[in-house]
Formats: C-alpha cells, structure tokens, sequence
C-alpha cells in the first residue's frame, strides 16, 4: 500500500482496514512524513487479486481517510497505488 502526504506536517496511519474484512495490525501501521511517500506490503489475503478494486480505510490524525485503488502483485504480498 502507498500513501502519499502532500502536507507539511506528517500523517498518522492507524487502523487500517480493506475492503471492511482485512484488518491491517489493528492499530498504528506507521506515519507518512510531509511532502513524501511511505509504502507498505500487504500479505496476500482471500479475496485479493490483481486487476481488483480495493476500498482503504484508516484512522489519521487528521481525521478518518477513505480511498480506492487497484491491487497489483508485489513479490510476496500486494501493491496498492
């Protein structure tokens, strides 16, 4: 998964959830710093295939976040863009 913060400040990336069944670490994933980006592999999970639309959504300290991506094959687990 990357997320990209166009911000000044960093952002916190905290219960993530996809597509309301997989739940990432259940609390804090990591921080996102300002004006960069941070990825993260996901582990391959049921239901999960590549060409798929996949609905995120998280906890921030800017409020709840929502987005959509395509899932793409990473090595051992998958891309989000």
């Amino acid at each position: 998964m990357r997320a990209h913060d166009e911000g000044d400040q960093r952002l916190r990336v905290a219960r993530v959830t996809l597509n309301a069944a997989v739940t990432l670490d259940g609390g804090l994933l990591g921080y996102v710093v300002g004006h960069a980006d941070m990825r993260w592999t996901i582990a391959k999970a049921a239901g999960l295939r590549p060409g798929a639309t996949l609905t995120m959504r998280c906890e921030s300290d800017h409020g709840d976040l929502r987005a959509t991506a395509p899932v793409a094959l990473a090595g051992e687990g998958w891309r989000l863009s």
